[in-house]
């Protein structure tokens, strides 16, 4: 049995050890960074306990059941064993639990602005529910593969979606910002990111929606909160509408 479980252990390590496991370099969200320090965090977690508890038991085996003369020994608990037992699920709570709570703290956070997704084949609407009419349609462009209007958000402030869909299923996926929600027909779902780096981040419809599923791209633009600011004010005075 011990022999297949280190087989086993031994074939799935090249695939852990092939993982990035310490924090993303190319994560540049608040969500993202997070998402994969408590991933990361807990296949770490998984990897020391399997490994600490199959090494006592290897002990165990040795020390009490393979010697003569103790067969017939009982274990007595030291003290020391015992307090470990208490001490060290402890501490291993509380690695989990401290940014699991910062995540729940940023999610109760108000956002700074809130965008509605409705996707549709192929392209995607966005309307900015936060400043009343602001929207507009992102459609690909073929010549370069990118879309005609970006979507545009500021840096540094919280940002939250609501995703649907028009027609069939979609996901609206942007890997860098830790943002992946499905756009269902019938439903909104929401999510939220926090961008810590202005730049363009590309990302694309994560479900199969029909023959052009290719030619749903998704680009956001993140910019300095002054630029989005100005953004917002020129494109409402373009479109006629006023700020509130």
């Amino acid at each position: 049995m011990w022999a297949g479980v280190v087989l086993a252990l031994a074939a799935a390590w090249p695939a852990v050890a092939a993982t990035d496991i310490a924090a993303p370099t190319s994560a540049s969200s608040f969500m993202s960074a997070e998402l994969g320090l408590l991933l990361h965090g807990v296949l770490w977690v998984v990897l020391g306990v399997l490994g600490l508890g199959l090494f006592i038991l290897a002990y165990l085996l040795l020390r009490w059941g393979m010697r003569k003369g103790l067969a017939g020994r009982r274990m007595r608990p030291e003290t020391l064993t015992a307090l470990s037992w208490i001490v060290l699920p402890l501490v291993l709570l509380v690695f989990l639990v401290v940014p699991a709570i910062e995540l729940i703290y940023h999610n109760d956070e108000p956002p700074y602005v809130t965008v509605s997704v409705t996707a549709h084949e192929w392209y995607w609407d966005y309307d900015y529910v936060s400043e009343a009419g602001l929207g507009f349609a992102s459609h690909v462009v073929e010549k370069t593969g990118g879309v005609d209007h970006p979507l545009m958000l500021p840096v540094g402030k919280k940002v939250r979606f609501l995703v649907s869909s028009g027609d069939v299923l979609h996901g609206f996926f942007v890997p860098q910002l830790g943002v992946q929600i499905y756009a269902v027909p019938g439903a909104l779902l929401n999510g939220w990111t926090i961008i810590e780096k202005p730049g363009i981040y590309e990302g694309h419809s994560s479900s199969i929606c029909g023959t052009n599923h290719p030619q749903m791209p998704i680009e956001i633009k993140a910019v300095p909160l002054k630029d989005y600011q100005a953004w917002v004010a020129q494109t409402l005075a373009n479109s006629g509408a006023k700020a509130p």
